[in-house]
């Protein structure tokens, strides 16, 4: 009988051995002095000890948590606590040191058992379960990066249609002060208008990477973009830099937005540019990728589909790969102060994620860099067999018609008003969608165009189209907008059919707008002349 009840109980401890060595927990018996006896599957792996005699009998609060003060377990940490004062214990986030000197971040509980007196006699005993949450405070740091970049966009588009608005009364003022070169008075004007740029340049990142400017996309083929824009990425690298370009011999075609591609390239060609200390090569690259679910090594994070893939290579100094992470954080740059704002890989981001790419970077100090975009590709549509005539011709053509200005900004209102009727055009100004109802029933020649802010109080520049097309008056329209995120549905990405101006706008721009617009209903220019 005693030798069925000891293999009774040897097979019941396998059992227990077994259940606990299953469990993806740690767990670690103590007894009253702190010496582990007792560690699971999971416990030796977290600690990093190969079998369970590297375990036993060690002062596991010593191996895990040295403790800096003399008295014994005199840490403030859980399991001090517990081995000291004979309560449970739980720590959120804690270290653990492992056998060979690293840390692991963990998570652990402490739960005091049996029924001794504290006399040290053995009876006391603590288990300690503990988890890895190294991957989980990757996660959380990376919501929390998540949550930082939404909260700055939302900041970013908060304060830029203030801020557009006041740019566009700068820019258009400006541009009304016509001095002659040799009036002393111009310089200072021109350094006003070139600021003012500038200013509206980091509006436009800002707006670019919180996903909060409108898009005008459409079919682009990369090559061409790259080709186009050569000449120019030439000017801005130094000339101990060569610049080389290497395209896909199979022409790729992506949907976006023209302007925004020209500023990927830029900001990519900058960073590289200021990336090589002294002599060094960039090398812009196109190729057409596909990415394959049964790719053995596909690009990291990439679904599977087809792809337009544009490549900026570098051989300056690299980037720490601590510092990796972090190169698409607004405001973050490793270049000295007041060399950089630290918003171009930002922007970059913004711009490639909001047209459904993806970009990735891969690099080693001094090896150099690269930075590998994918844009989804489409199929290349028929080009369209229309004329079209330059944007200074449209600017040149005076308008007769009447327009229906709503602008709740006043400065930038009596702007508009003025520079449109510089241009011919009739004008008549309301200060909000109540107003612009009411004077469209008291009009007594028809409208034309409506031009109207898509962002007012009380109703939409979008609501108001609406309203004037309920009533029977079917307008076409230019929509003028600085920041849109949340406010207008379905308009984040706008197809060219739109009349779409973006603040800050200037005469000019203004001026094309309105005449394409009116010239056709497709925002085409057509070839033909006015008068």
């Amino acid at each position: 009988m005693r030798r069925q009840a000891e293999i009774l109980v040897q097979r019941k401890e396998r059992e227990i051995r077994l259940l606990l060595d299953s469990t993806a927990e740690a767990i670690l018996g103590l007894d009253a002095h702190g010496l582990c006896t007792f560690a699971n599957a999971a416990g030796l792996r977290l600690l990093g000890a190969r079998t369970a005699a590297d375990l036993a009998r060690a002062d596991l609060h010593a191996l895990v948590h040295p403790v800096e003060s003399s008295e014994p377990h005199g840490g403030s940490c859980g399991m001090a606590t517990a081995l000291r004062e004979g309560s449970a214990a739980h720590a959120t986030a804690d270290e653990f040191r492992r056998f060979d000197g690293t840390r692991v971040s963990v998570e652990y509980w402490c739960h005091p058992i049996g029924d001794g007196d504290g006399d040290g006699d053995g009876e006391e005993r603590t288990v300690v379960t503990a988890i890895d949450i190294s991957d989980r405070q990757i996660i959380e740091e990376k919501l929390r990066q998540a949550q930082k970049m939404e909260s700055l966009g939302r900041l970013a588009g908060g304060v830029a249609q203030d801020f557009n608005n006041l740019l566009t009364v700068i820019i258009g003022s400006v541009e009304f002060l016509d001095l002659d070169r040799g009036d002393p008075r111009h310089t200072y004007v021109e350094s006003i208008g070139k600021a003012a740029e500038c200013a509206a340049d980091l509006t436009r990142q800002l707006l670019a990477f919180s996903h909060s400017q409108l898009l005008q996309l459409e079919q682009l083929n990369l090559n061409a973009i790259v080709s186009e824009a050569s000449r120019m990425l030439e000017r801005l690298v130094r000339e101990k830099v060569v610049l080389h370009t290497s395209l896909s011999a199979e022409e790729g075609y992506i949907r976006a937005d023209r302007g925004q591609l020209q500023q990927v390239l830029i900001n990519l060609v900058v960073n590289a540019r200021d990336a090589i200390l002294q002599r060094g090569v960039i090398t812009i690259a196109t190729a057409n990728v596909t990415v394959g679910e049964s790719d053995v090594a596909p690009p990291a994070g990439i679904p599977a589909g087809s792809y337009v893939g544009l490549t900026v290579r570098d051989n300056g100094r690299g980037i720490e790969r601590q510092l990796l992470e972090r190169v698409f954080e607004p405001f973050f740059t490793t270049k000295a102060s007041g060399k950089g704002t630290g918003l171009g890989l930002a922007t970059v981001y913004g711009i490639v994620t909001q047209v459904g790419g993806h970009v990735r970077v891969y690099s080693e100090p001094g090896t150099g860099t690269v930075f590998s975009v994918y844009f989804p590709r489409i199929e290349a549509a028929p080009a369209d067999p229309g004329g079209w005539v330059s944007e200074s011709q449209v600017v040149r053509a005076l308008g007769r018609e009447t327009i229906l200005l709503v602008e709740d900004d006043p400065l930038v209102r009596e702007l508009t008003q003025r520079i449109l009727a510089t241009q011919g055009y009739t004008v008549v100004a309301a200060e909000d969608g109540t107003q612009a109802l009411a004077a469209a029933a008291n009009a007594r020649t028809p409208f034309d165009l409506l031009i109207t802010d898509l962002i007012m109080p009380d109703m939409s520049g979008r609501e108001l189209h609406a309203a004037l097309a309920a009533r029977g008056m079917t307008l076409k329209v230019v929509f003028m907008s600085g920041y849109t995120q949340g406010a207008v549905d379905g308009l984040d990405l706008l197809p060219t059919a739109v009349g779409l101006l973006q603040k800050p706008f200037s005469a000019k721009s203004l001026a094309s707008k309105v005449r394409q617009t009116l010239d056709d209903a497709q925002d085409h220019i057509p070839a033909r002349r006015h008068h």
